[in-house]
């Protein structure tokens, strides 16, 4: 089993841990009370039509303080999970966590890169850590970001709200929007945001959380343990100051069967100033760790024989983030970040039977920086403005050596008719990128080239029938022209590829009449135009190996149900949130369904929540049917027996009281019914299962 190396991160560590004291005891000296150990309140509901809002403004979706600000129509189009609820459901972590969410698969494939995020049926999402945009490899730098650390996960999916970020990546190594090379789509634009928005403080409090954990089927016991401490202070009349300091470590050994251990060690820190006029918030976060690359299993039992694994894996983040309150109707936000990701992975032939050969190790080292300026507006109430501005430069050393930079822009208006009832959004957003230097092995492939533009035109609509009824329609045209940092080129005797275009269409309806519940219906579909996708085919590229790209039209299309609610049980009070995505078509230009060939046709999600005193009961359910096709660099496997898979997580806590400390106990299982499903398969390595069941114990407390 490998080790973390604790020495790497001593200094810092001992930094953290002086900080988290000095806030500690200026929360005794404040002699600050206890406060409830969750701040945030119920997940947005979104079939509701009178939200009482009670988060920080920054979080509310359509405040002109919030940076990420969405129009009356895209709010239909996302979901909110709030520190309450990450409380509840209990993720192993934040691709757990979004597994939750509707309308969304996570496939897992163990490998380098390990998660494959698909929305409502593909498409691909960027990943924003408050202001920062995540580089490449996000789908390691999320698995380790503790979810203890997050105030809330937004997943933006609307397909009118393209303001956000640019929906093309900086920096990739094959062009895909979401900055993964992947296989199945890597051309495109977005299709969405992950919004994780970090927490502060409140209050002067320090919480502590230890939690143990078991696997029905081998390998040590897991552990994780944070602490997070907080202060609020006076700094003038008028002027308020926060500080946070957070520490967190997770440790998940493995068995030679499995090899999917991971480690983690992480730090944040946060300060900022609040004034009517002026607010500034810096975040600085720190993480180190290892992941394993898990072993395949073939059919017949055979265990793949790749040894790989990466040691160590870091990322080192900064966002700085200003907020000039000119009025209550104008506000300019500004963000600078940059972040650093860095790992080195140990390949090149090792296997168990041989796990030290010489030669092989990859190093991988990819910074990018950028900064936004945006401008939030409102006229006479019921007109609204959005301006935004933003430059992203990355530099990558990895299996290829690029210097990329984007420059991006977008403009949208909003007006409100018939007493704030009707409302229209109109957007626009352009998108450059420019391939600075772009290097394999010997070869420059690329230098001072500038690529066609991404050009993205969005409309949306919302009207809203009273208090209990609303109905919203969304519309998205995209152009993106052929994007890539290399040489995205079709094989030999095939067509030239050409740029990709993307029109999105959403209609919804949505039913509040009484708080027990409330109803949202979504129809949505998908048209793309030369839609890129990785063939098995390669050729020489310097001294790497590149693949040729092949294209071809899809359409998707499909309905979203949601349903959720409130409703009073004897004493105690009950939520609930279902939702059911039933995909109708997805076709490829020779006219053949993948829909339970390479794609799930049916996705459903269950929550529910029981609240009794100082008791809460919480299930989750995750229904995923089945397919039988896999297409990974290898090709395409198939006869599969992917998906078709039903899981429940469920936990009870029960708060206390340790002297004048809260504190809580929670007891909770992830895939109770033990379910060994693979969401995919890779040619000569077999699938990829879930680990089974597991039980574990939380303790946490707040003084």
């Amino acid at each position: 089993m490998l080790q973390l190396d604790k020495s790497r991160t001593g200094a810092m560590k001992t930094v953290f841990v002086a900080l988290i004291a000095s806030i500690a005891a200026i929360a005794d000296d404040l002699d600050a009370s206890a406060g409830d150990l969750n701040a945030s309140g119920k997940a947005e509901n979104l079939g509701a039509i009178e939200i009482v809002d009670q988060r920080r403004e920054d979080l509310q979706l359509e405040s002109l303080a919030n940076p990420f600000k969405l129009n009356a129509s895209q709010i239909a189009g996302a979901e909110v999970f709030t520190a309450e609820d990450i409380k509840d459901l209990r993720p192993k972590d934040l691709f757990d966590l979004l597994e939750k969410a509707t309308g969304v698969d996570v496939t897992y494939q163990g490998r380098r890169n390990p998660f494959f995020v698909n929305v409502r049926g593909g498409g691909s999402l960027v990943y924003v850590l408050d202001g920062a945009i995540l580089p490449p490899y996000f789908n390691k730098i999320l698995q380790k970001i503790p979810v203890s650390f997050i105030e809330e996960l937004q997943v933006i999916r609307g397909a009118s709200a393209i303001n956000i970020a640019p929906l093309i990546a900086a920096s990739s190594m094959s062009g895909g929007a979401s900055g993964q090379p992947q296989v199945g789509a890597v051309g495109g634009v977005a299709v969405g945001y992950v919004l994780i928005r970090t927490k502060r403080p409140d209050q002067t409090s320090t919480t502590v959380r230890a939690a143990v954990e078991a696997f029905k089927r081998g390998g040590d016991l897991a552990h994780n343990e944070s602490v997070y401490s907080g202060t609020t202070f006076e700094i003038a009349e008028g002027v308020k100051g926060y500080a946070a300091a957070a520490l967190s470590g997770y440790n998940r050994p493995s068995e030679e069967k499995w090899f999917d251990g991971q480690s983690g060690w992480s730090e944040m820190a946060t300060i900022g100033v609040e004034s009517e006029k002026f607010d500034l918030n810096l975040l600085a976060y720190n993480d180190e760790g290892y992941f394993e690359m898990q072993r395949g299993k073939e059919l017949n039992g055979t265990l793949s024989n790749m040894k790989w694994y990466i040691d160590p894996l870091k990322l080192q983040l900064f966002n700085l983030d200003a907020k000039v309150k000119w009025n209550a109707d104008q506000v300019t936000l500004i963000d600078l970040f940059t972040t650093r990701y860095n790992q080195t992975e140990w390949v090149g032939g090792r296997t168990f039977a041989n796990p030290y050969p010489a030669g092989g190790v990859q190093h991988s080292l990819i910074t990018q920086s950028g900064y936004s300026v945006r401008h939030n507006a409102r006229f006479e109430s019921d007109t609204g403005l959005n301006a935004g501005y933003q430059e992203i430069e990355a530099k990558g050393k990895d299996y290829e050596n690029y210097r990329t930079k984007v420059v991006g822009w977008s403009i949208g208006a909003e007006q409100a008719l018939f007493d704030d009832a009707l409302s229209f959004d109109i957007g626009y957003r352009q998108d450059v990128k420019t391939v600075i230097y772009d290097k394999s092995g010997a070869i420059v492939k690329m230098k001072n080239k500038e690529l066609p533009a991404s050009k993205v035109f969005a409309l949306g609509a919302d009207y809203r029938f009273g208090a209990i009824a609303q109905a919203s329609a969304r519309y998205f045209n995209s152009d993106q022209g052929l994007n890539g940092d290399l040489e995205v080129k079709s094989k030999p005797g095939d067509p030239k590829l050409s740029g990709e275009k993307q029109v999105r269409y959403e209609i919804g309806f949505g039913v509040s009449p009484i708080k027990e519940f409330g109803a949202q219906v979504t129809y949505f579909a998908v048209d793309s135009k030369n839609e890129k996708s990785v063939s098995n085919v390669t050729y020489a590229c310097g001294s790497d190996l590149c693949y040729y790209f092949a294209e071809s039209d899809t359409k998707r299309s499909g309905i979203e149900l949601i349903t959720d609610g409130a409703v009073s049980l004897g004493e105690g009070g009950l939520n609930y949130k279902l939702s059911w995505t039933h995909m109708l078509q997805d076709k490829d230009n020779k006219g053949d369904s993948r829909l339970g060939a390479s794609r799930p046709r049916d996705l459903y999600t269950a929550f529910v929540s029981y609240r009794l005193n100082d008791w809460r009961f919480n299930a989750s359910l995750k229904r995923q049917s089945g397919w039988d096709a896999s297409t990974s660099s290898p090709g395409t496997a198939y006869d599969l027996d992917l998906g078709d898979f039903t899981r429940m997580d469920a936990n009870i806590n029960k708060a206390f009281k340790f002297g004048e400390n809260d504190g809580d106990v929670t007891l909770y299982g992830r895939n109770i019914g033990d379910k060994m499903y693979a969401t995919r398969a890779v040619i000569g390595q077999g699938y990829y299962f879930d680990r089974g069941r597991v039980i574990g114990v939380e303790v946490a407390l707040k003084y």
